[in-house]
């Protein structure tokens, strides 16, 4: 089976892509919706005219689709770099980056319908993101046979 899944992988590489940004997608809504679900006046979901689902639909996908935007920026910086970079320059990046994603989408809350009540709990939000994700595709990766 892994012998198929490589000549698979080798005729259509963006397939890896869509399975990370599918995966993304679904860790991104499961911690935003758990984040409501716990702390629900420090991390609201959903405005007026923008329902709770279509909030979390909405702003795990602005998010995922951040998050992966990102991936050739990051490899550019191993390219300039000339070295990969190790798991925890990896995991800061992708902190960073979901700090500045969470942060931005929350400032445009009546677009999006995310809302949190500081810049704390964006920090914790952005910091249990970059964990769960990382452990979804260090697993997805490993299942995958990378």
């Amino acid at each position: 089976m892994p012998n198929d899944f490589n000549s698979i992988k080798s005729k259509n590489p963006g397939m890896e892509f869509n399975i990370f940004f599918l995966t993304m997608f679904i860790v991104n809504g499961a911690v935003i919706g758990l984040a409501n679900m716990f702390f629900p006046s420090n991390v609201v979901l959903g405005t007026m005219s923008l329902s709770y689902g279509w909030a979390l639909i909405i702003s795990s996908l602005i998010l995922s689709l951040i998050v992966m935007l990102a991936l050739p920026f990051i490899v550019q910086l191993e390219l300039n770099r000339k070295k990969d970079l190790n798991p925890g320059e990896m995991m800061a990046a992708y902190f960073i980056i979901n700090f500045v994603s969470i942060w931005l989408i929350t400032r445009a809350a009546e677009i999006f319908g995310l809302g949190v009540s500081s810049w704390y709990v964006v920090l914790a939000l952005a910091f249990v993101l970059d964990m769960v994700q990382g452990l979804a595709i260090t697993n997805i990766q490993k299942l995958r046979g990378n």
